[in-house]
């Protein structure tokens, strides 16, 4: 027996993975290097103030002065900095930039018309990109020779909080302007007028004098509008007094947090070199469809609300006020989130709910589909939040026990808005996802192959995975499989992206087996990495310590 041992330390087989007209939500900004030249880095600079800072500046500043992200921000380096940091322009696809989206499909801080606002902001971020191109330095290239080197570098992110205003506004003020509105609704100043319709009156008159009587962020069961409610304050009855102390008492904790400056520190270690040897392996086949965008995740902050319903931090609800049952037909406040998606494919879908149903008297939402009928979507009570398939009442009233009949919607190629509806007060929701009936998640999913066959000699041998856009941030490899590689011992598989590597993408580094068939799954399972510059961009690739062949 002759084993010849071919030792790969610093090959890597790449094979480009670009999805052409993936989701354009679903698109990263690409992070650039500028040319060391100071000259080149103002033009730069100067061509953000006089494209995409204008229009920040004139009308993003009321929020996105001190809220994050800051690209509105008086210091234009820092608004720049905001925006490239954060993600929120892709200037390898700009209609796709976070900036322009949020303006053109959720209708975020219009200024005339949403369209023609988003056409604005479009056109602002490419003049800016333009001067940009002139400034970017080309990406390094490889070569067999190579060293593999290793560098850590450590990042400290502070993330600013919100002004109190605004966290009071989207934490208490809910509160008070849902059980305080008849007597405290003044226009003040003093605590008389905590409900008030403006919230920075409201505001004030809880803790504009500094003197923390009404508001104790220390100890908020010892705010002094907590105790009063204890006490029985106008608010219901022994229960509901004491349903809506503790409802106080954390809001006002997620006020403090909502204004609290935070700092992380963030280490990322990266090798690169040894050595890339490009696939040949054209990236999209002539005629090859694009990869299908069919529903996706959608976290609270998504939708657009109406009526009761409020965004408490990450989640939806309607401050508890012990209503049941409520008919969205018949009541013009009923709580309504509507969440708009893409489908590709026509077929039958369903939909996924991570909710929190405190109690039996908390734990419902209505829900239709575009402009269908409105159903109940009822749960047993839930520890906390759960994700649950969206489904309807078993026949003999049971709620989510076996028998539970899960709903389906068929959909049709195109837009499509599925609305979440108040049912009952207080039940919570934190996101939806859709997908095609049975699972998929929306992922937009494309096979990678790596040919082996120049490195081992075999004919054929070539290594497949799947290879998955599961969001803004990360992509998902599984179901790795080996052909024609029927006796190879191998070990220690990492996967690179654009020639370098994160050691939290460790999880095929365990590999260390001898192949027993020509077409042999060689893990079970799956792995989660990071984007880099975003999937028009990242180059995947893939290398093994060592692979053993049996000759």
């Amino acid at each position: 027996m002759i084993w010849l041992r071919l030792k790969l330390l610093g090959m890597l087989l790449t094979i480009g993975f670009i999805f052409i007209h993936c989701n354009p939500e679903h698109a990263e900004v690409t992070e650039f290097e500028f040319k060391s030249s100071q000259s080149n880095l103002d033009a730069t600079k100067l061509a953000f103030q006089n494209t995409v800072y204008k229009l920040t500046r004139q009308y993003c500043a009321s929020c996105h002065t001190a809220q994050a992200p800051q690209h509105a921000s008086s210091d234009p380096d820092h608004a720049m900095s905001e925006l490239l940091d954060n993600f929120k322009v892709n200037f390898d696809n700009i209609p796709s930039s976070r900036i322009v989206a949020k303006i053109r499909d959720e209708n975020h801080a219009c200024w005339s018309n949403c369209n023609n606002d988003a056409a604005e902001m479009e056109k602002m971020v490419e003049e800016w990109y333009q001067v940009i191109k002139v400034n970017r330095t080309p990406g390094g290239e490889f070569n067999e020779d190579t060293p593999i080197t290793e560098v850590c570098v450590d990042k400290i992110i502070t993330e600013p909080g919100a002004n109190s205003v605004d966290a009071f506004s989207t934490t208490f003020y809910p509160l008070t302007r849902n059980n305080c509105v008849n007597c405290h609704a003044g226009n003040g100043p003093g605590p008389t007028a905590h409900a008030s319709a403006d919230p920075q009156i409201a505001h004030d008159g809880l803790v504009g004098d500094g003197s923390g009587i009404l508001i104790d962020f220390t100890t908020p069961a010892d705010s002094g509008i907590v105790r009063k409610v204890k006490g029985g304050h106008n608010c219901g009855g022994a229960e509901a007094c004491a349903n809506l102390a503790t409802q106080m008492e954390a809001a006002i904790v997620q006020w403090q947090n909502a204004t609290t400056t935070t700092s992380r520190k963030v280490t990322t270690c990266s090798y690169t070199g040894g050595g890339i040897v490009n696939s040949n392996e054209p990236l999209t086949e002539a005629g090859e469809p694009a990869p299908s965008n069919n529903g996706g995740e959608f976290q609270a902050s998504a939708a657009m609300l109406s009526g009761n319903f409020q965004l408490m931090g990450d989640y939806i609800m309607a401050p508890n006020n012990n209503v049941n049952f409520l008919d969205p037909l018949s009541d013009p406040n009923a709580g309504k989130a509507s969440f708009n998606f893409n489908i590709d494919d026509a077929g039958e879908y369903e939909i996924l709910a991570e909710v929190n149903g405190p109690s039996g008297s908390d734990n419902s939402f209505h829900v239709q589909m575009d402009n269908g009928n409105i159903n109940p979507f009822r749960f047993k009570p839930t520890n906390g939040f759960e994700i649950l398939k969206v489904s309807e009442q078993n026949a003999d009233g049971g709620v989510g026990v076996d028998g539970t009949v899960y709903t389906t919607f068929a959909l049709g190629a195109g837009r499509h808005t599925v609305h979440f509806w108040q049912r009952e007060d207080g039940t919570q929701l934190k996101k939806i996802i859709i997908q095609p009936r049975g699972g998929g998640a929306g992922k937009n999913k494309k096979e990678l192959t790596f040919d082996l066959s120049g490195v081992t000699g075999i004919t054929g041998n070539k290594l497949v995975m799947d290879f998955a856009i599961i969001d803004d941030f990360s992509y998902e490899a599984s179901n790795l499989r080996m052909i024609n590689g029927s006796g190879l011992h191998i070990k220690n598989l990492k996967i690179y992206i654009n020639g370098l590597y994160n050691p939290q993408h460790a999880t095929f580094t365990v590999i260390d087996s001898v192949l027993q068939s020509n077409d042999e799954i060689i893990t079970p399972y799956s792995m989660i990495l990071l984007k880099d510059k975003g999937e028009f961009q990242d180059t995947i690739g893939i290398k093994f310590e060592e692979i053993s062949i049996q000759n």
